[in-house]
């Protein structure tokens, strides 16, 4: 897990613990959302350039150590991220362009990343 410092509301600035299990703040209610601030020196020591491109997974569970998340068992399954992008001399032509890169969303059953 990410070493998280605390919980921040983007509205009012109160502050929560990160064990505390809040996802928006108790003030403002549904649109106090808490945003993660993390420990960035400490995680500068240990997420390098060097550790991420030893890793092999081309999902966004590469990032795991960058993510609010403590209990692993709640990751999805789905291998979210990273779909590939295609060139297609067909988009280019349609939109008067020279490439046209394009994703292929339908190969990833989330349609996100």
């Amino acid at each position: 897990m990410a070493l998280i410092k605390k919980l921040k509301c983007v509205l009012c600035g109160k502050e929560f613990d990160p064990e505390s299990g809040a996802f928006t703040c108790t003030d403002c209610g549904p649109d106090g959302t808490l945003d993660v601030l993390y420990d960035y020196e400490e995680i500068k020591g240990k997420f390098t350039q060097e550790a991420l491109s030893q890793r092999k997974e081309k999902s966004i569970s590469r990032y795991i150590d960058l993510l609010p998340i403590s209990d692993l068992s709640f990751f999805p399954n789905l291998k979210v991220g990273c779909s590939p992008l295609y060139e297609s001399s067909f988009w280019a032509k349609k939109t008067w362009s020279k490439t046209s890169l394009n994703k292929r969303r339908w190969q990833k059953p989330h349609g996100f990343f």
